[in-house]
């Protein structure tokens, strides 16, 4: 949320009288701005622009506790602030917990897409490292991942 409402603020040519006096009243020389604080700027900044966009990736990533306390964060930002985010499987069951009405989108990658990635990776590669693989061994690992992928 620090890394959130600082990139906010940036669009500011000077700092919300809001948030300028809780940093004066709370925050002390060294100090990291609390999650509770942060939020709640951001929540403050937010309300003055006509709509935030936040785009988290690969929310999968993140622990359990930190997806909790994250997810749990985001849900009180104001009505404008537009949330998006991108995860591997298995994560919607809990985001439905924070937002009922939140709209999925499930993108599948087919196996010639994974193919035709994996062919120019390696091609990539072996621009740099020529003698990296011979043919036979490149086509086994592009086919035995193309196939084993499921649609990533």
């Amino acid at each position: 949320m620090r890394s959130l409402l600082k990139q906010l603020l940036r669009i500011f040519n000077h700092l919300p009288i809001e948030v300028e006096s809780v940093y004066e009243k709370r925050h002390q020389p060294g100090e990291i701005l609390s999650l509770d604080v942060a939020s709640r700027n951001f929540s403050t900044v937010s309300e003055e622009i006509r709509n935030v966009y936040i785009c988290l990736d690969a929310l999968d990533e993140c622990t359990d506790s930190t997806r909790h306390e994250l997810l749990s964060v985001l849900k009180t930002l104001p009505s404008t602030v537009r949330l998006f985010m991108t995860s591997r499987r298995g994560v919607k069951a809990a985001v439905q917990r924070y937002f009922e009405r939140m709209a999925f989108l499930e993108i599948k990658a087919d196996e010639d897409d994974i193919r035709q990635f994996l062919t120019q990776r390696i091609a990539q590669d072996k621009r740099d490292t020529p003698d990296l693989m011979d043919t036979e061994f490149e086509e086994e690992i592009i086919s035995k991942i193309s196939k084993s992928a499921g649609g990533l």
